[in-house]
């Protein structure tokens, strides 16, 4: 999609994302690209052995190992856990309900907490990409309540859905409206609360905090998982006007004069078709592993997700960083 294209277009792209039809051609891409970059995972592990033993046994005895390839994704993957779960004690903390009670009576110090406190605020708030401008502008000039409301909205939110939702239900869902996240895209009446404020809180800051409550619930809508999803399509356009990818934002507001645009993930892909990429993704993955003896446990779905996500976009580290701007690392993660 292209960022100043007219609203017609954009309207018309918005649209056809959603057919049933275009669903369907995206997803058999994805099925069988998953495959693909899942069999790479397999190689690595074929590559580099997990136990410490087998490599001295190769170094003396020149003796190949055998692989434990459910050993070597069990490694991979609960690192990325005990990583999230660090990050996710600070979240609930800041976010618990005594503090969203007692900050209502102060969002200007609620305010100057999240700024210092929470972990994606406070490192969007002290990065130093240019492109962050405006995002600071924007935070610094918001109005204290609607900004308040806004996050304790997120939360309770995030505490009501997984509340109601029954676990199997959610597990096996395939019908992306029955997920209900039609109010974190806009689609509501003017009673129900607000869940994003234009220019400071949108889906990445939205996803992160409902992420680190529930991650069997709420995928990240990050560049990691939108720039997987653009790999895993084969970077195909598949019927749309612009003839580019649903998955990318292509600024063409600012061109070098030799129709160089930056090319960023599309983040304004609305989240509950978002979820329903990435739900149909995790059962892959969990079926996958489960070949190799490795269950994966529905309770951290989106965390296994996220990293087997990290890993496609490491693969194309040097695309990435054309489509960006080679002054900035593709690698990097956002900050959660």
């Amino acid at each position: 999609m292209f960022l100043s294209s007219k609203d017609k277009i954009r309207e018309k792209e918005f649209s056809i994302i959603f057919e049933p039809e275009h669903r369907s051609k995206v997803w058999k891409i994805i099925e069988e690209k998953f495959h693909e970059y899942f069999n790479m995972i397999i190689k690595d592990a074929c590559q580099s052995p997990v136990s410490e033993i087998d490599r001295l046994k190769k170094k003396f005895s020149n003796v190949s190992p055998s692989v434990n390839i459910g050993q070597y994704l069990d490694v991979e993957m609960s690192s990325e856990i005990e990583n999230f779960e660090k990050t996710q004690k600070t979240y609930k903390n800041l976010f618990s309900k005594a503090n969203i009670e007692e900050y209502a009576s102060d969002t200007k110090l609620f305010r100057s907490d999240l700024k210092n406190e929470c972990p994606v605020i406070r490192g969007l708030w002290n990065s130093k990409d240019e492109e962050l401008k405006k995002w600071k502008e924007a935070y610094k000039y918001s109005n204290d309540d609607e900004l308040y409301e806004v996050m304790a909205n997120i939360v309770n939110f995030s505490h009501a859905y997984a509340k109601s939702m029954k676990k199997k239900q959610y597990g096996e869902n395939d019908d992306y409206a029955k997920l209900n996240f039609d109010c974190l895209d806009g689609i509501k009446d003017d009673t129900e609360p607000d869940y994003g404020l234009v220019g400071v809180v949108g889906y990445g800051i939205m996803s992160i905090i409902m992420y680190h409550f529930y991650p069997q619930y709420f995928p990240l809508h990050l560049s990691g998982g939108i720039y997987a999803l653009y790999f895993l399509s084969d970077k195909y356009e598949i019927g749309m006007p612009s003839k580019s990818s649903e998955f990318l934002m292509i600024d063409d507001s600012h061109w070098d004069g030799d129709m160089h645009f930056k090319m960023k993930h599309n983040y304004f892909y609305p989240y509950r078709l978002y979820t329903w990429y990435a739900l149909r993704l995790y059962r892959l993955l969990k079926t996958e592993c489960a070949k190799h003896n490795f269950t994966l446990d529905d309770a951290y779905r989106y965390v296994y997700l996220n990293s087997f996500c990290w890993d496609v976009c490491r693969r194309h580290t040097e695309e990435i960083r054309t489509m960006v701007g080679a002054d900035e690392d593709p690698n990097k993660r956002f900050w959660y």
